[in-house]
């Protein structure tokens, strides 16, 4: 078997855990660049003073996915206007300057094979995070929950480590820590905390700001360079605005729970639409938008939206997984051979997410027990999901065309529904029903054989 394959397959409930809870799958190592303008303001390290925070990178912090912004740097320390000097940044205090080298050392060692080296990162990434290096704390918070980098998993000492870097400003953190809140994962569950950490975090103002590595910096120990350490792809995604869009996700729960379900959609619209064109927009959001739009949950009914809505948790899904196969290769977990392979993997389980909501709604449509139980709407899933060709969906209304009570009796049109998932998906649920109508001439002639 190959490894790569194997290793995704375990990590496929991981990417879809990490979305809903704000962690991602933490990749500490990232090709190091140069600003494009100028260098981040430095900050001194004084506790609970407010430029005590060094500007942030999601480098550092699990949801981020995509190199970090260079237009933020060059915001900080750009020049005034022509023939105008860049401002000097101000000096760090050695202790300050000691977390970030051992932040961006740890970021090396990751990198490394040898567990000697991923032993000494730990060591390097712990001394930052105990100078008090917001982001450091943030990573070894996530690292943490998620049992990665060869740490214990220990949700309630991630926890503790999120709340430090939360208590510093740091807006991931809180997104994070909220999540943990929402899930009572490492924490006991408050979901009135949760809803005030995440509007700070939502708070224009607040600190997403980006850590860059220093000028020089190489992301390989010496010995250990890769020719292959970047990967291309598709234009990466603000780190910033991925962080939002979970955050209104997880705000859209916290509505969810309290029964708040206009507030909630809301939220879930505003999770989608995160960054240029959506194109920071979270998958397990549409999936929620889309079931609100199929049930008339906190807006009205609109089948056309829901099917939408369906359709871009899907494409949110795979972009998601494509962007997680190629920082799999840049971390080295998995060669660049073997990242279409990955890539197709969690592409497939981006399909079957998207046919399961599909199914949950014509389900739930269709059952009398439901509080959402109406026919009209079930038939018209049902048939859009036939019309794409969803085997499931051919034999769910064939059914229903063999119920008296739900008004639209077509023995033929069912018989017809069954022959073909048999013949497209080769269904044991399709093939059986369609040889009782074969066998009891349901629909046409009969034919025992």
């Amino acid at each position: 078997m190959n490894p790569s394959l194997s290793l995704t397959r375990r990590r496929l409930a991981v990417l879809v855990l990490a979305s809903s809870l704000g962690h991602g799958l933490p990749a500490l190592a990232e090709t190091a660049r140069k600003p494009e303008a100028g260098q981040p303001p430095a900050a001194s390290s004084e506790p609970g003073d407010a430029a005590s925070r060094p500007a942030a990178t999601a480098t550092a912090t699990a949801t981020a996915a995509a190199p970090a912004n260079p237009d933020a740097a060059a915001a900080a320390g750009a020049e005034g206007g022509e023939g105008k000097s860049k401002a000097a940044a101000p000096k760090l205090s050695k202790d300050a300057q000691r977390a970030l080298d051992a932040f961006w050392e740890a970021a090396r060692c990751f990198r490394a094979k040898e567990e000697a080296n991923k032993e000494r990162g730990r060591k390097l990434l712990q001394e930052a995070a105990s100078l008090e290096l917001s982001q450091a704390q943030d990573f070894l918070g996530n690292c943490h929950l998620a049992g990665s980098n060869g740490f214990p998993k220990d949700p309630k000492k991630g926890v503790n480590w999120l709340r430090l870097a939360a208590g510093r400003g740091f807006a991931p953190s809180k997104v994070t820590l909220a999540g943990c809140l929402i899930e009572g994962l490492g924490i006991s569950k408050d979901l009135r905390q949760a809803e005030q950490l995440l509007r700070e975090a939502l708070d224009p103002a607040a600190d997403f700001s980006i850590l860059y590595p220093p000028v020089g910096y190489k992301p390989d120990l010496p010995g250990h360079e890769d020719s292959e350490s970047t990967v291309s792809g598709e234009i990466p995604v603000s780190p910033t605005d991925r962080s939002r869009a979970q955050a209104h996700y997880l705000l859209g729960e916290v509505y969810a729970a309290q029964g708040k379900h206009p507030q909630s959609q809301a939220e879930y619209l505003l999770a989608v639409n995160q960054g240029e064109n959506g194109r920071a927009g979270h998958f397990l959001a549409a999936r929620k938008a889309a079931l609100n739009y199929a049930y008339g949950r906190g807006v009205p009914r609109d089948s056309a939206k829901a099917t939408a809505m369906v359709e871009t948790s899907r494409q949110l899904m795979k972009r998601l997984g494509s962007a997680y196969a190629r920082r799999l290769v840049e971390s080295k977990e998995v060669d660049s051979f073997a990242q279409a392979d990955v890539e197709d993997q969690l592409h497939k389980q981006g399909a079957m997410e998207e046919r399961r909501t599909a199914m949950e709604i014509a389900s739930s449509l269709s059952n009398r027990k439901s509080k959402f139980f109406n026919l009209p709407e079930a038939f018209r899933w049902l048939e859009l999901a036939v019309e794409d060709g969803q085997g499931w969906a051919m034999v769910s209304l064939g059914l229903l065309h063999l119920d008296p009570k739900a008004g639209r009796l077509d023995a033929a049109k069912a018989r017809g529904l069954f022959k073909a998932a048999a013949d497209k998906e080769g269904d044991p649920l399709a093939w059986g029903n369609y040889a009782i109508c074969l066998q009891q001439g349901i629909g046409g002639p009969k034919d025992p054989e």
